[in-house]
């Protein structure tokens, strides 16, 4: 793998089965670690909490999760249903772009 790692964006709150779509992210990041491409799916990480911490706004979760955006050299956004409206992604987008960092659009099944 080389160094550093890419920051995986996708929409998730907007999601009607929000299992499924953890389950679907974190197969699509297991598949690009999978070709050597070391990645950070704050998805993959904080589902499995998000039903111990409770509903949250958006807002928590972007600042549990820009440092990882942050330390991150680029940003692959997984192109599933929503995610031009989804207000996460735009944010990690947004932030990413104006770090300079590259932007990565991948198309998925899912």
């Amino acid at each position: 793998m080389s160094t550093g790692f890419f920051y995986v964006a996708a929409p998730y709150s907007e999601a009607v089965d929000k299992d499924m779509r953890w389950r679907d992210i974190t197969h699509h990041t297991a598949n690009l670690i999978k070709m050597g491409m070391n990645c950070y799916s704050p998805i993959t990480h904080g589902h499995p909490m998000a039903g111990t911490i409770g509903e949250k706004p958006i807002e928590f979760w972007l600042a549990l999760d820009m440092p990882f955006l942050e330390a991150a050299k680029g940003i692959l956004v997984l192109k599933f249903d929503g995610w031009e409206e989804s207000l996460g992604v735009k944010a990690e987008i947004e932030v990413a772009k104006k770090a300079g960092k590259l932007v990565i659009y991948q198309d998925v099944k899912g």
